[in-house]
This record gives C-alpha cells, sequence and structure tokens, in this order.
C-alpha cells in the first residue's frame, strides 16, 4: 500500500499539530507494524552493530538513532524497489518513516527525537534505541517542533 505525499503529510500533521513538516518524495510506500517491529528492527540492530553504533554516547543519541534508523528505512525500500523495478512492478519514491522531536512531557528541557513511522495501523511511534513503541501523550505531540520523512 502507498499513499501521496499530500495524503501522509494530512495524517501526520493530525497527531503533530505544531511542527515543522517536511515530506521530501511524491509518494510513501506504507510498511507493515509487525514487520517494522519485527524483522525490520532486527535488521536495523545488526546493521548498528556491525557498524559499532549500537551504543548511545553523547555523540551518539537519540537525534541520532531516529536518523539512522529511517536512513537504513530507504537503504532498504531502494532495495526493494529495485528488485520490484526489475519485475515490472509499481514502484514508489519513500517509505513512510521519519524522524520527529518533541518534548518529553511537554518539558522544554527534555527533547527527544524518536521516529515517525504510517503503518498499516496508522500513524505509530517507535523508540529506535529499544524498539519500542512509543504512545505520545498529549502535551508530547503539542511539543513536537520538527518532523522530516
Amino acid at each position: 500500500m502507498a499513499l501521496p505525499s499530500i495524503e501522509l503529510h494530512n495524517r501526520v500533521r493530525k497527531q503533530i499539530r505544531q511542527a515543522k513538516l517536511f515530506l521530501t518524495d511524491t509518494d510513501y510506500e506504507i510498511p507493515t507494524h509487525d514487520w517494522i517491529g519485527g524483522k525490520f528492527y532486527n535488521l536495523y540492530r545488526n546493521w548498528l552493530w556491525k557498524n559499532n553504533r549500537e551504543r548511545w554516547t553523547t555523540y551518539s543519541d537519540c537525534d541520532n538513532f531516529a536518523f539512522m534508523f529511517m536512513v537504513f528505512a530507504n537503504l532498504c525500500h531502494a532495495k526493494t524497489m529495485d528488485a520490484r523495478k526489475k519485475l515490472g512492478q509499481k514502484t514508489y519514491q519513500g517509505i513512510a518513516v521519519g524522524v520527529v522531536f518533541y518534548m518529553i512531557n511537554g518539558d522544554i528541557t527534555q527533547g527527544h527525537a524518536i521516529n515517525f513511522i504510517h503503518t498499516d495501523k496508522g500513524i505509530e511511534f517507535l523508540e529506535p534505541q529499544d524498539g519500542s513503541w512509543v504512545k505520545l501523550t498529549d502535551k508530547e505531540r503539542a511539543s513536537a517542533w520538527f518532523a522530516v520523512c
């Protein structure tokens, strides 16, 4: 399943109304919740381990993990689209995996970055450092200031 950029924009905007939101592709493939939280997350962690980036440090923190997750999703997506193109199947420019910056509990001193993903279950949030699905509070959604996909 895929969505045009404007539809993804509208759906993300309902979740994080105040953030500056940038979508850079024409259309986006929608991954499944189970794939992202299962096999894909394990592939991501393996990729981090192979590149010696699996541990948090002050120079490899939440925003780095969130951007690495988004980049890895796009690398895998590109390989999948190459295979689809060879088979004459429809391709999609992007995958609906992005990064969002917000304040934990709405506290201005506790900025954090995680991934937003439009899955088959809708817009969801993932903590890329441990693979857990995150339920943002209303305060946290309102505190989001930047998102990109």
